[in-house]
């Protein structure tokens, strides 16, 4: 099982809760990769997903910062992420300012 936390304001989609992240655990098919992952969880809960995951191209959109096990994973890099159970997976907003 993979742990996914989503931070808000991503999270909003999913639940009510406006503190905090929104944690999802999903069970993960060997050898997948995280855009692979991310796509099946689309199709699921397209409008939740769909607001930081573009299906057709495999990317996050925006200023999504995604990381896994502490480390950021670039957009273009999420089709050779590949996962196992242990992971735990984050999604965030960049913000900037001053």
């Amino acid at each position: 099982m993979v742990e996914i936390e989503i931070y808000p304001p991503l999270s909003f989609r999913f639940t009510s809760k406006r503190v905090g992240p929104y944690t999802v655990s999903t069970e993960i098919r060997e050898g997948e990769v995280l855009s692979d992952l991310l796509a099946r969880l689309s199709l699921e809960n397209p409008e939740a997903w769909g607001r930081f995951f573009n299906v057709k191209t495999g990317k996050t959109k925006g200023p999504v910062r995604t990381v896994v096990n502490g480390l950021a994973v670039p957009s273009s890099a999420l089709a050779r992420t590949v996962l196992s159970e242990v992971d735990h997976i984050s999604f965030r907003i960049l913000y900037g300012g001053g």
